[in-house]
């Protein structure tokens, strides 16, 4: 289920067009079952009675006030008087829903989380608010009344959170659908939201977007050149708060540093850089590792291998070496084992025999040893004891 497939049956290219950042969108699919197959009620129920209430994955809140249960029935009692119950970053523990993420994280070139909210009938969980990344709401069971405002602050960041002080309701709502078990609702960061679930019990999926912003990249690479530049490492002249002519010399100053900055900083450099570091910033699930690892000792050249599917990585060179990065770590190797590196990459699955650089018996072993230990590569099948057979 990837985004165009959420949203269908409307289209991604005008959602992009139309309401990516401008305005919500409800999508209705006519379709009970539709996330069931990411989380279903009784998935919930799973999830819940084999939690841990000291993680800091579960959350319970009523109209807006946030309590911690210290048991599972205390979380229960207070669910049964009208909390919700939140579920939080369920993906980074639940398969289907890592699935969900990692596949909307590749068409989005985000970071994403998801959490679930299980809601009693007739009870709201937060009170108004606004978020500061998108979110989609897919609703899996039960129905739930939403009811959308003009955003206050246009695309806040996480540093501009939601005050009541400062973000209060001007008008009538411009939109109160009623999300029933199937369909789905976008809000762009910013505007003001609260939601009932009706006469049933209301279990939806919040999807959270954190894009890349043109600010971030920007701001990356100012600090990235004064990491390099002892001209802008440099202090301002003391005292130019307080005289006239040293304020008018530091504008000028200013002026010289800002102008010789943007000759440095090349945009396309900026958003190739970009592109690595969303790319690199999927992790990947790393299912069997253990069982890799175990197999390692017995890795054979015949043992066959693939890449793993799910990692994201990237592949640099320079005079002597080739450094291999993903979004946990880098490892850094020899410059002859690049062809190596790069069949190993694309080819569906291969054996440590098979690869066409000059490395010897010995030398391939170590390679893809390396490569099984650190988490890139995992053994294609092993039998039911988790030992590799070629």
């Amino acid at each position: 289920m990837d985004f165009a497939g959420l949203l269908s049956p409307f289209p991604a290219e005008k959602f992009m067009a139309e309401h990516w950042e401008r305005r919500p969108l409800t999508v209705r699919h006519d379709d009970p079952g539709r996330f069931r197959e990411l989380l279903s009620l009784a998935d919930a129920d799973y999830v819940l009675s084999n939690a841990s209430l000291r993680s800091g994955e579960l959350r319970v809140v009523n109209d807006g006030c946030e309590t911690t249960p210290s048991d599972l029935e205390e979380l229960y009692s207070a669910y049964r008087e009208g909390s919700t119950v939140v579920l939080v970053g369920l993906h980074r523990r639940w398969p289907p829903l890592r699935r969900l993420s990692r596949a909307l994280s590749a068409d989005l070139s985000a970071d994403i989380q998801v959490n679930a909210y299980l809601t009693p009938p007739g009870s709201r969980g937060f009170s108004l608010h606004y978020d500061t990344h998108d979110v989609l709401v897919l609703q899996v069971c039960g129905r739930k009344h939403w009811r959308l405002f003009h955003d206050p602050i246009r695309l806040p960041l996480a540093r501009q959170p939601f005050s009541a002080n400062r973000s209060t309701v001007t008008g009538d709502p411009i939109e109160e659908p009623i999300l029933a078990a199937g369909d789905l609702i976008y809000i762009p960061r910013g505007f003001l939201h609260e939601a009932t679930s009706l006469d049933t019990t209301s279990l939806h999926l919040t999807v959270g977007i954190h894009p890349v912003t043109w600010g971030a990249v920007i701001a990356a690479a100012i600090d990235a050149a004064t990491d390099d530049d002892p001209e802008l490492r440099a202090g301002l002249p003391p005292g130019f708060t307080n005289d006239a002519e040293l304020e008018r010399r530091s504008v000028a100053r200013m002026h010289e540093l800002l102008s010789g900055l943007w000759r440095r900083i090349s945009a396309e450099t900026l958003v190739t850089q970009a592109r690595a570091d969303a790319l690199l910033r999927r992790p990947p699930s790393l299912d069997g590792h253990l069982l890799d690892l175990e197999a390692e000792r017995t890795l054979r050249l015949d043992t066959r291998l693939r890449w793993r599917g799910d990692l994201t990585s990237s592949l640099t060179t320079d005079a002597t070496h080739v450094t291999l990065r993903s979004a946990a770590k880098s490892v850094r190797m020899p410059g002859f084992v690049e062809s190596d590196v790069r069949f190993m990459q694309q080819a569906p699955d291969f054996a440590a025999d098979e690869l066409p650089g000059e490395l010897d018996a010995d030398g391939r072993l170590v390679l893809v040893r390396r490569l099984l230990f650190e988490g890139f590569l995992t053994v294609f099948s092993l039998d039911g004891d988790g030992v590799a057979r070629g």
